[in-house]
């Protein structure tokens, strides 16, 4: 599974910077080598600003 927060680490690793502990994302550079591993991850949070999508109320 590939998420938004493996792209600073991708980017990190392309320039040669180690990336730090505090980052959570998984660098994206051996997966688009071509290299076979495990992309699994342990945890995936998700959210949702869905009350951008409800309609607002008209106030009278």
């Amino acid at each position: 599974m590939v998420l938004n927060i493996d792209i600073p680490s991708t980017i990190l690793d392309y320039t040669g910077i180690v990336t730090p502990v505090s980052r959570h994302g998984q660098s994206l550079v051996p997966l688009v080598s071509g290299e076979k591993g495990n992309r699994q991850r342990d945890t995936v949070l998700m959210t949702c600003n869905s009350w951008l999508l409800l309609p607002r109320c008209a106030t009278n």
